[in-house]
């Protein structure tokens, strides 16, 4: 039978074994560098192929990347939340402790706010202002503004220990504002018209009482000019300041005044000329009276013929209060059979003033008392020969009668010449205002410490 012949293995010794493993492996290494370099070029590509520039860098060139495949690798950068305002109207019954329910305040805040020292500012919060706040972005409260008023607001802020509390000054920018109306029915109703705050006819009514004639001789075609100030704070909140000048023709004849703020602080009105408006007596001694008798010639009630009437007569109901016209000393205070209830005053400079028919005496007043200007002597009555309630008044200079309603009345005391430079530096921006060709306000402006323009009007026809 046919043998295989056994097959012959030769053995070799390992150390004279040829080197494949170390042919190879240069091999080995150039694939695994070309498949990383290939794999990385892929990998940090962008998505979106979008070209991003490199940051320069004084140390190194750093290559900006952006890939999706990354991004769950990397760390987020955290965001930087602005800090929030909160500006909150006040409502009718809203409480600190509700607001800061209502809008998911920090009320770990709420106690220390509470106990700063203008704390009971915030236990009745006014209705209509503003409460604002001022969060970071952890909701803890830095600080916090409630309007008190035009002019001020509660200041709170955040402190190391806890919260402190100040008031303190709004900004307020002021403008100068000039308005011009013709009178056609009331002066009230005109200025309402013409959007001049009221107050200032009341105001005016109390410059003029001693020159106008204001229940009896306002007429329709009368002109008013007013100059104002006008505030206006940071919230755009608009006010009217002070009358700083005012004119009012009358009939044809114009009166002036301008506000002064001397150098002591007191304020008041004087004319163009430094005069002061003030006079030594008023126009009338009652005040919402209807003149039912002139001073002259005229047929007597009572007595039915022609006569010489030394005064005016003021028809008004029984008990209307009346004023002396002048500062004085009493010197008749009796009944007599034509004058009824009568009180003479005398005054500085040779006048007297005489005021009959009352229903009685002011109490307590005494022959040889002083009184003072609009100081009440007596009530309106109809003692003696008269048909009716009414108040007869004469005004007596150097014992000569003369009309109440036209005689000229002496002025107090005029600026004194030390205040008159000071005096006309002042009112000089206002007063060029009541030139009716002015239709430019003069630059009257206090600092602003904010940039927010006016809405308001400034010139007003």
């Amino acid at each position: 039978m046919f043998m295989r012949r056994p097959r012959q293995v030769t053995f070799i010794h390992p150390r004279h074994r040829r080197p494949y493993f170390w042919m190879i492996l240069p091999g080995v290494a150039l694939m695994l560098v070309w498949w990383l370099t290939t794999s990385n070029a892929s990998l940090y590509e962008p998505d979106n192929q979008e070209k991003i520039p490199p940051v320069a860098s004084p140390e190194a060139q750093v290559t900006v990347v952006s890939s999706s495949r990354l991004a769950a690798h990397l760390t987020p950068v955290p965001t930087i939340d602005v800090p929030d305002w909160l500006e909150i109207t006040i409502k009718a019954g809203d409480t600190l402790d509700g607001l800061f329910q209502e809008y998911q305040l920090n009320r770990d805040h709420l106690q220390s706010i509470l106990s700063s020292a203008h704390r009971s500012h915030f236990q009745s919060l006014p209705a209509g202002h503003y409460l604002t706040v001022h969060t970071d972005q952890e909701g803890h409260i830095n600080e916090l503004m409630l309007e008190l008023n035009f002019d001020e607001e509660l200041y709170v802020s955040r402190e190391m220990t806890g919260f402190s509390s100040q008031i303190r000054a709004r900004p307020v920018k002021t403008r100068l504002i000039r308005t011009e109306a013709i009178v056609t029915h009331s002066l009230y109703e005109t200025a309402k018209k013409h959007r001049i705050p009221t107050n200032f006819i009341t105001e005016m009514l109390d410059i003029f009482r001693w020159d106008v004639d204001f229940a009896r001789s306002v007429q329709a075609g009368d002109v008013l000019r007013v100059v104002y100030e006008q505030r206006e704070n940071d919230s755009q909140q608009q006010q009217a300041g002070p009358l700083l000048a005012v004119e009012f023709i009358n009939r044809g004849q114009s009166y002036r005044a301008v506000r002064y703020i001397d150098p002591t602080g007191h304020i008041s009105y004087y004319t163009p000329e430094g005069q002061g408006l003030r006079k030594a007596f008023l126009r009338n001694p009652v005040e919402y009276a209807r003149l039912s008798s002139t001073f002259g010639q005229r047929r007597h009630p009572i007595l039915n013929r022609f006569r010489q009437h030394n005064g005016v007569d003021y028809a008004a109901p029984t008990g209307t209060p009346v004023m002396a016209t002048g500062e004085g000393t009493v010197k008749t205070l009796e009944r007599q059979r034509g004058y009824g209830r009568v009180i003479v005053l005398s005054h500085v400079g040779g006048y007297q003033t005489l005021y009959a028919h009352l229903s009685k005496f002011a109490s307590s007043l005494r022959v040889g008392d002083s009184v003072q200007q609009g100081q009440v002597i007596g009530y309106v009555g109809r003692s003696g020969l008269a048909t009716g309630s009414h108040l007869h008044y004469e005004f007596h200079v150097d014992g000569v009668h003369h009309d109440p309603l036209t005689v000229k009345l002496p002025h107090t005391l005029p600026l004194p010449e030390s205040q008159q430079a000071h005096f006309f530096q002042q009112i000089q921006p206002y007063l060029a205002q009541l030139d009716p060709t002015s239709n430019r306000l003069a630059s009257h402006q206090s600092p602003v410490r904010y940039n927010k323009p006016l809405s308001a009007q400034i010139y007003q026809n």
